[in-house]
């Protein structure tokens, strides 16, 4: 059974392209048509208890290459990021991700892909995963 509150993480999700992406001391324009999008997770009503942990993937299409993701989530009520670790990182090639919160309501995370020094990144598919609680 498809839990009613991770569909509305997707309707609630903003994402800004990558303002400014550097290499070798390049700047580039943001790529255009590069897609980011969420996927979703299924939670079984029934084993669903407060403060449950749920994954959903984070995809990008049409990649061209970057050396530099920024991308800001937020959250509908009832959801919030996990408290260790908001965003989690599954394909290779990357430095690392850098987080923040945007506001004080906890729910506005901006988070940075980031590559390693003169590398682009340029796969289509998964890139990492988003953690929230379920209140």
């Amino acid at each position: 059974m498809r839990y009613g509150r991770f569909a509305a993480v997707c309707t609630g999700l903003i994402i800004c392209q990558a303002a400014v992406c550097t290499m070798q001391s390049q700047a580039y324009d943001a790529p255009s048509g590069i897609g980011l999008s969420l996927g979703s997770a299924e939670v079984d009503r029934a084993s669903l208890a407060e403060n449950d942990l749920v994954e959903i993937p984070i995809y990008i299409s049409n990649n061209p290459g970057f050396t530099s993701l920024n991308m800001i989530i937020v959250l509908d009520e009832g959801l919030r990021f996990d408290d260790e670790v908001d965003v989690s990182l599954t394909a290779d090639g990357f430095a690392g991700v850098n987080m923040y919160r945007c506001d004080d309501s906890g729910r506005m995370l901006s988070a940075c892909f980031e590559v390693p020094k003169r590398h682009r990144f340029t796969d289509d598919g998964e890139i990492g995963r988003l953690r929230i609680r379920v209140d």
